[in-house]
């Protein structure tokens, strides 16, 4: 499966799961995009390494999920954004399908319910 798709499984288990209250989005690093559209994302604070989505948690919190395929890796560009997020405290974690994520979003407390583990379709 495709990290779009393992993305928008994710997305749609959030839509049905996630507290009314938490506010995510994802961030549009990846993709070919021609070299006019990646100078003005550039120059609009793209960052390479970032990771794919964003949760802002009660209490000024926020939780960073990068996504991946079962046989991707992170670039050296998302190990550092990983190490930036633990240095300042904020929650990070890879997941590389839904039922990969779910203990994440449990721990996060941004779930309705302590969901099953269970099978979104892409």
């Amino acid at each position: 499966m495709s990290e779009h798709l393992i993305q928008r499984a994710v997305l749609q288990y959030l839509r049905v799961n996630a507290k009314p209250e938490i506010v995510y989005f994802s961030i549009p690093n990846g993709g070919l995009r021609n070299a006019r559209v990646a100078q003005m994302m550039k120059a609009e604070g793209l960052r390479p390494g970032v990771a794919d989505l964003c949760f802002m948690l009660p209490k000024g919190r926020c939780a960073w999920m990068e996504l991946k395929t079962e046989k991707g890796r992170l670039s050296d560009a998302q190990e550092g954004f990983k190490s930036r997020c633990r240095d300042l405290g904020h929650l990070w974690a890879m997941a590389r399908s839904v039922d990969e994520a779910i203990p994440y979003f449990a721990a996060w407390n941004i779930l309705r319910r302590q969901p099953a583990l269970t099978q979104v379709s892409a």
